[in-house]
């Protein structure tokens, strides 16, 4: 939040950019790790739209602000 931290938010923006990634990396390789599409837990599936998202939410943020 720009507001709580006005001085540092880009790095932090950043930061949560590069964990996010991570995140999505990690469940998709879990996701890979299934031979069928439809045994994928709908929980694992859930948090990987869900970094995908803030990936995008991040990257939105970070282009508003050049």
């Amino acid at each position: 939040d720009p507001n709580s931290n006005p001085d540092g938010w880009a790095a932090e923006n950043r930061k949560a950019l590069e964990f996010f990634k991570q995140a999505a990396n990690a469940y998709s390789a879990a996701q890979d790790m299934y031979s069928d599409t439809k045994d994928i837990p709908q929980a694992l599936l859930d948090r990987f739209r869900e970094a995908q998202m803030r990936m995008s939410l991040c990257r939105k943020r970070a282009v508003s602000t050049r």
